[in-house]
């Protein structure tokens, strides 16, 4: 096999390793409505995981590694290790890329708090709240981060009562409004 035929299957499988996961891109925001991607890994179990990213990293090594290599090729036994090199580092390419990256990913399990979480948790007025204004409350989720959420008062508390619920004053959530993504709250003192 020809050095110029070599360099070319070498920028065919460049060409594959960066188009795949670019056409990926593109079909998975046009084709979202479709449910259509190029997600074909099996969960990663086995002896032989197979995710079709990692593959593609591994062509682009392959192929930019085999590239360098065989210019520098001046018989047939150096571009046999030309190509051998070349395939052993793509393969250990794909591993690594597989458990150090795609692994990783697969098992990151979101912990932002539900809607339904959000009832019961107290939080703290970072804008008073009035019988007829809307304020804010920020809480803290699970990962320690602080989110602000619209906040009225719960329509269990008594208004003539009580008129307002100023800054910095800690609250319970009651309810929480999907649709208009609102939190009722309550004096925190008062439970």
């Amino acid at each position: 096999m020809s050095v110029d035929r070599l360099i070319l299957i070498f920028n065919v499988c460049m060409i594959l390793g960066i188009g795949i996961p670019l056409l990926n891109i593109f079909i998975g925001t046009m084709g979202a409505a479709f449910h259509v991607g190029f997600d074909t890994d099996a969960g990663g179990e086995g002896a032989l995981p197979f995710n079709l990213m990692s593959l593609c990293f591994s062509l682009i090594v392959f192929g930019a590694l085999g590239r360098f290599l065989v210019q520098g090729a001046t018989n047939k036994l150096t571009i046999m290790i030309c190509i051998v090199a070349s395939l052993f580092i793509s393969i250990i390419a794909y591993v690594l890329c597989f458990k150090l990256i795609i692994k990783r990913l697969k098992a990151n399990v979101p912990r932002a708090l539900t809607h339904n979480e959000l009832v019961g948790k107290t939080g703290t007025l970072t804008l008073r709240v009035t019988n007829d204004k809307a304020g804010t409350v920020s809480i803290l989720d699970s990962t320690g981060a602080k989110i602000t959420y619209a906040a009225k008062m719960s329509h269990e508390l008594d208004t003539e009562e009580l008129y307002e619920l100023r800054q910095g004053d800690k609250v319970l959530i009651v309810d929480f409004d999907k649709q208009a993504k609102v939190c009722y709250v309550s004096p925190l003192q008062k439970y």
